[in-house]
């Protein structure tokens, strides 16, 4: 069988590696390329014309600082030993959910998400995982200094792919981002979204219906609990929605009508 190797003057040694470890697709030129970032993964078939195409094109999205959300954070968490990739990842793709209300209601921080230039509401984004959305740089180092994160995200390569750091180099980090179940400012957003859609309505309904509401749509979203677990109205009116009530607005609507 043909040997395919590639030119380590192309790219840098850690993107070559990945190609030189591959296993070949038999009968053909290209090799199973397997990716892992921030906790997802995945493998397909590709040419070395092809790898190097998408190893060219990606870097040159970083160089932009443009990242998808598991790409930022397994970039930081390789550059700071210490770091779960895959928990920051989850963080993140939290953060980006949050809009406004809700993070006057957790005090949570939000991770700003861009498109054209222009700031995208928490809103827009879908009730499901989002680690394939494309975050700044700049607004990733805003996001974890105001978290109190001791580190930055940053191109991960310099023009010469330098050495490993030696062993006594690596030294524990900064505490990462207080860790928050990522499906709870989920809940709380939609939760404060239903109470404004119910009270246009002239209704007001209780934590438990909204619970469940937001229970429904969270099993049809595939969004689970710790281990995997699909969320129930109980649990989500507990640990998410204590702070969350439309009886505020009842007895604003009531004041208003013996106004009248």
């Amino acid at each position: 069988m043909k040997t395919i190797k590639l030119q380590t003057s192309q790219l840098p040694a850690r993107e070559v590696a990945i190609w030189d470890a591959a296993l070949p697709v038999e009968g053909s030129n290209q090799r199973q390329i397997t990716r892992h970032y921030a906790g997802v993964s995945g493998t397909e078939p590709a040419t070395i014309e092809r790898f190097t195409e998408e190893v060219t094109d990606r870097l040159a999205r970083w160089r932009d600082g443009q990242y998808e959300i598991c790409e930022a954070a397994q970039v930081i968490a390789d550059s700071n030993p210490g770091i779960d990739a895959e928990r920051l990842g989850k963080q993140m793709e939290m953060a980006a959910h949050i809009d406004k209300q809700t993070e006057q209601a957790t005090g949570i921080v939000k991770l700003k998400r861009r498109e054209n230039g222009i700031t995208m509401p928490g809103s827009s984004l879908p009730y499901r995982r989002i680690w394939n959305k494309i975050v700044r740089q700049d607004d990733v180092n805003e996001w974890l200094k105001v978290t109190g994160a001791g580190y930055q995200l940053a191109y991960p390569y310099s023009d010469t792919e330098p050495q490993a750091a030696p062993a006594q180099q690596a030294e524990t980090v900064a505490a990462p981002v207080v860790v928050v179940p990522a499906w709870k400012p989920m809940a709380v957003k939609r939760a404060i979204e239903i109470i404004e859609r119910q009270r246009k309505k002239d209704l007001y309904p209780s934590q438990n219906v909204i619970a469940d509401e937001v229970a429904r749509e969270f099993r049809e979203a595939d969004i689970v609990g710790a281990g995997g677990k699909p969320l129930a109205g109980a649990s989500i009116k507990r640990h998410a929605l204590n702070r969350i009530s439309s009886e505020q607005g009842r007895q604003l609507s009531t004041a208003t009508s013996r106004g009248k």
